[in-house]
């Protein structure tokens, strides 16, 4: 599903300007973790780094797409699961959680981050909970070809981007 052999990660600077559209772009990327492999890489900025065993809290929320493998995730609210392919794991700001890639399988990730009123708003009347962060979306070229998207956009930097 995928055609990239190198990670991709990207962190936007973010203005009150850009806030006030409602909802802004973070962060975007994505890493292949092949069997046995290094989880998490260590090309993240200080307050993206995290240790599975010790888990981590973000300022923003964060849709992690996991295209291939297996693996686990554990949140304040969730307690840990099996992951496999399909799914779409949201992560919430304020909410210490932690995933991580079966040693077996490894597996390949995508994610956004974002922030802004609109998602406050969604999850304030609770379409989205931190009791169900887990959506088994199954595999789609189409949500893959979204982030690819994202990526492309944020690598441009062009006005509005």
């Amino acid at each position: 599903m995928n055609k990239h052999t190198n990670d991709q990660l990207r962190y936007l600077t973010i203005g009150t300007a850009d806030e006030d559209w409602g909802i802004v772009v973070t962060t975007v990327g994505y890493q292949f973790i092949p069997p046995q492999g290094q989880y998490p890489l260590s090309h993240h900025p200080e307050n993206y780094n995290f240790k599975p065993q010790t888990g981590r809290i973000l300022n923003e929320y964060q849709l992690v797409y996991i295209t291939k493998g297996s693996g686990y995730f554990s949140s304040q609210s969730c307690k840990q699961q099996k992951i496999h392919a399909g799914t779409m794991i949201l992560l919430f700001p304020g909410e210490w959680h932690s995933y991580y890639p079966d040693k077996e399988t490894g597996w390949d990730e995508y994610w956004v981050g974002f922030k802004g009123i609109h998602i406050d708003k969604r999850v304030e009347k609770r379409f989205f909970t931190q009791e169900e962060p887990l959506h088994k979306i199954g595999l789609s070229v189409t949500i893959v070809g979204l982030y690819e998207d994202i990526l492309k956009y944020a690598s441009q930097e062009k006005s509005g981007y």
